[in-house]
């Protein structure tokens, strides 16, 4: 009897340690893990033959911290797809978790800059399923879609009214230099944030490709936003 009762203690013992070290391990561990279990969701999806494009769509599937992710998807995936979905997930919380105590600071979700991460477009090449996203286009594709959007941003910007300033903010709008773009946070602004958004993708793309021809001189920073004779008025202070 004594015999057995050394054997559940040591036992307890054991399942102790294991379940401690399992508590502190490290955030990289965990990230780690989470790598590993991302590359296991893209080779499902790369296992699937794709022959005909009508058959796949996009996926997005929300993030454990921030944002969503976008993949290619067939319907005869989506259950093995949801399972490693939730399991990278839980990887990743786990590593924030023990990022947290390890004193690491992370960022909160930032809503200010606006760039589009979600997919352009779904294609079928080489019997392979994918996604085409603006760090995919050419520069060329970038310069032809750039001047549609600064036009839509420049029309939504003249057609904006207000009688106050109260629930309006600025969003960035990327070039040489920074301008900034008013919308009011009373309405409905999920329009111009998707073409903000897309424009400031492209010229970030287009801007890794070949370098910006800009000019010399004072550059603009924000200062306040206004609203003068019923219009909101962005203005800047020059260094």
């Amino acid at each position: 009897m004594k015999h057995h009762k050394l054997l559940y203690v040591a036992l307890f013992l054991f399942i102790a340690l294991i379940s401690c070290k399992k508590e502190n391990l490290s955030s990289g561990y965990w990230e780690e893990l989470a790598i590993k279990k991302r590359k296991e969701i893209e080779q499902l999806i790369t296992s699937k033959k794709a022959t005909d494009k009508e058959e796949w769509y996009v996926k997005k599937a929300q993030n454990y911290w921030c944002g969503e992710s976008y993949f290619a998807m067939h319907k005869s995936l989506e259950k093995d797809f949801d399972r490693l979905w939730q399991d990278y997930r839980d990887l990743v919380k786990k590593g924030f978790d023990a990022g947290i105590k390890e004193g690491i600071i992370y960022e909160p979700c930032d809503d200010y800059y606006w760039y589009e991460y979600s997919p352009l477009e779904l294609v079928v090449e080489n019997q392979k399923a994918k996604l085409i996203f603006a760090q995919d286009l050419s520069a060329e594709k970038c310069r032809e879609l750039l001047p549609d959007l600064k036009k839509k941003m420049d029309d939504y910007q003249n057609q904006l009214n207000c009688t106050g300033i109260d629930k309006w903010d600025v969003t960035p709008i990327l070039g040489c230099y920074n301008t900034y773009l008013p919308f009011s946070r009373a309405n409905d602004y999920s329009e111009i944030k998707r073409i903000v958004s897309l424009y400031n993708a492209l010229y970030l793309r287009l801007s890794s490709l070949e370098r910006p021809v800009c000019t010399q001189g004072p550059t603009p920073k924000f200062k306040s936003l206004t609203c003068e004779n019923g219009k909101p008025k962005v203005n800047y202070t020059w260094n």
